[in-house]
């Protein structure tokens, strides 16, 4: 298995609720194509560098998942369905998570000093 990282823009207006919604979606399509998710990681509310389907904002999510090549395509389709997901890009991960789980401790404690 491969591990992938995705980063998707949702529609601004959104409730708590329906941000859990959509990561739980995405997860059990993960885990129904024999695939994981490592870790999701909330970027928040910024505003776009132009509009996407009529949005000028967009709450910004990124995943990390280990799955086979095979049912990454039918994510990206699946996804793209969404009424809620106005963007995304999926990429193979360039470092793992322990790295990447490091490099948020050392920023967090730089912030903190």
């Amino acid at each position: 298995m491969r591990l992938y990282e995705i980063v998707f823009v949702l529609r601004p207006k959104l409730d708590e609720e329906s941000l859990k919604n959509v990561k739980d979606e995405i997860k059990g399509f993960i885990e129904q194509n024999e695939g994981k998710v490592e870790k999701f990681i909330d970027l928040g509310k910024k505003k776009l560098t132009y509009e996407v389907e009529k949005e000028e904002e967009g709450y910004f999510i990124k995943a990390f998942f280990s799955v086979d090549s095979s049912p990454v395509n039918e994510l990206i389709r699946w996804m793209r369905a969404q009424d809620n997901i106005i963007r995304l890009v999926v990429a193979k991960a360039k470092l793992d998570i322990l790295s990447l789980e490091n490099t948020e401790r050392r920023k967090a404690d730089v912030s903190s000093k």
